[in-house]
């Protein structure tokens, strides 16, 4: 009797393959069969609150700078339309009173002109209140 040998098969039995898990560096295990689905851990809340500040302050540090910026430039604006007014102020005071000193001068000057003249034509340009030389 010849007996018949057990044949050995190479089929592949299905058998569920146990989770492989795979260690992050703060020590906690991942299970990266779960994909997006993972558990939120402290320090992944952690991680992304630090982002949202850090984005944050990347976001508002320009728009400060726009904002100071304006500001001083208008301020400076406002400054120089000041110093303006003011210097034109100041050439209105001068030139009056360059006017009044020329006025001045120019009586003096006549006054002297008539010192030297004879009383007659003393008299003449008194009357007259000429503030113009004679002519000789």
């Amino acid at each position: 009797m010849a007996t018949a040998a057990p044949e050995k098969t190479t089929a592949a039995l299905s058998v569920a393959r146990p989770l492989r898990m795979v260690s992050r560096s703060d020590g906690g295990d991942v299970d990266p069969d779960r994909g997006s689905k993972r558990s939120v851990t402290k320090s992944s809340v952690m991680t992304e609150s630090v982002m949202f500040c850090g984005i944050g302050f990347v976001v508002a540090a320009p728009l400060g700078l726009l904002i100071v910026l304006h500001v001083h430039n208008r301020s400076a604006r406002l400054e120089f339309q000041a110093d303006v007014r003011q210097l034109e102020e100041q050439l209105t005071v001068a030139l009056g009173d360059r006017s009044k000193l020329q006025r001045e001068i120019a009586a003096i000057k006549l006054d002297a002109e008539l010192a030297g003249l004879p009383s007659a034509s003393r008299a003449h340009y008194s009357a007259s209140g000429s503030t113009t030389s004679p002519t000789r």
